[in-house]
């Protein structure tokens, strides 16, 4: 296992940085790494490393984004997703995508040669505390987003693309007050009245999320 060929990507250095050192420090000959989504997919089509951990968020290409092009090439690398997003939400959708694993970054060091291990032997990871209970509201979530009206879903986008209001109401051609209706739907049906934070900035902390499956 420790000739396998493994493709880091991740735009923030250190933690980069940290996670090459210690796969060298475990015995890990084949280490290539990249600080960009653009430059990640170059190297998985020029040599399909066999394990590729990359970000979820990153300049050029996001991880997943990597993810379907791969599957549209017909490129098996396993794919692991590098992520501070640990909310059931991302990893329900990051399953659905076909992601081999996932890794929250803020146990990368002690879980990365575990992760690889398993992907490689088992063919899949996800910690404990990342499924089970958590996976099923992730994909409730995500049924939930899948059953807004195709008007709801374009005043969401443009909530988190942050539209005052007044700006959706001009850009749709419908009054304020429509807009105000479309936003308590959306309140109501994500259950977003039981949380802390208002629509904008739930929409901005699931951003990675709602870009996706909008």
């Amino acid at each position: 296992m420790k000739h396998l060929h493994i493709l880091l990507a991740d735009d923030h250095p250190i933690l980069l940085s940290g996670l090459v050192n210690f796969l060298h420090e475990r015995g890990f000959t084949h280490v290539q790494y990249t600080e960009n989504g653009s430059e990640a997919w170059s190297v998985i089509k020029e040599s399909s490393p066999e394990i590729c951990i990359l970000d979820i968020e990153m300049p050029g290409l996001t991880g997943l984004e990597i993810l379907e092009r791969c599957k549209r090439e017909g490129i098996t690398s396993k794919i692991i997703l590098l992520s501070y997003h640990t909310e059931p939400e991302f990893v329900a959708l990051a399953r659905k995508k076909g992601v081999a694993g996932y890794i929250g970054k803020e146990n990368s060091i002690k879980e990365i040669e575990d992760c690889i291990y398993r992907v490689h032997k088992d063919g899949y990871y996800f910690p404990n505390n990342l499924i089970g209970e958590n996976i099923s509201f992730g994909k409730d979530m995500i049924r939930v987003l899948s059953v807004l009206t195709n008007r709801e879903r374009e005043v969401l986008s443009m909530v988190l693309a942050e539209s005052a209001n007044r700006d959706i109401a001009r850009i749709l051609g419908i009054s304020l007050r429509t807009v105000e209706k479309h936003r308590s739907n959306i309140i109501n049906k994500l259950e977003i009245n039981k949380k802390p934070e208002n629509l904008t900035q739930w929409a901005l902390r699931n951003k990675t999320l709602l870009e996706e499956v909008l």
